[in-house]
């Protein structure tokens, strides 16, 4: 058996190849564009639903592994806990993303709604309502979720990029 000080080299040496082959998200991608807004739901019956929802794009820095999107959702008028979450795959497994490319993700709280007899465009104007901050989490591979920016969803229908067109 060898001796304790090769053990404990050899031990160490492992943990560190293993760490070194965990991606780091802030190296393989970038996030940009972040916006927050709120989505009109299906209705249900004469009762019209809004949920916030979140807009970015990833771009690849050279990330070879899959990568995947999450959103936490948090209403400004509790100190505690997220409202919901949203989560989506960016790329497929196998298939990573070229270097440079870019991706829009759109990430839609389904959980948590405003619901209302009036329509959409009032329930962001309803007394009770209380608006939302949203972070944005990237995985790539088997990394840990590592936060790449937050924004309010702002007090408005759509997306800006609907102006747009």
């Amino acid at each position: 058996m060898p001796p304790r000080s090769l053990r404990l080299a050899a031990i160490l040496s492992a943990a560190l190849l293993v760490g070194a082959c965990t991606p780091d998200p802030l190296a393989e991608v970038a996030v940009s564009d972040l916006e927050g807004y709120w989505v009109v739901d299906t209705a249900l019956g004469e009762t019209n639903r809004i949920s916030p929802a979140v807009r970015f794009k990833v771009t690849s820095k050279g990330a070879k592994k899959f990568i995947e999107a999450q959103a936490s959702f948090h209403r400004k008028s509790q100190t505690q806990g997220e409202w919901g979450n949203a989560f989506t795959p960016v790329t497929q497994a196998g298939k990573p993303m070229a270097t440079g490319e870019s991706r829009v993700v759109t990430l839609v709280m389904e959980e948590g709604h405003y619901t209302g007899a009036v329509p959409p465009e009032e329930l962001l104007h309803n007394p009770a309502f209380s608006d939302v901050h949203v972070l944005v989490f990237i995985r790539v591979g088997s990394s840990s979720w590592v936060k790449m920016g937050e924004v309010d969803a702002e007090r408005r229908l759509g997306t800006h990029a609907l102006e747009a067109r």
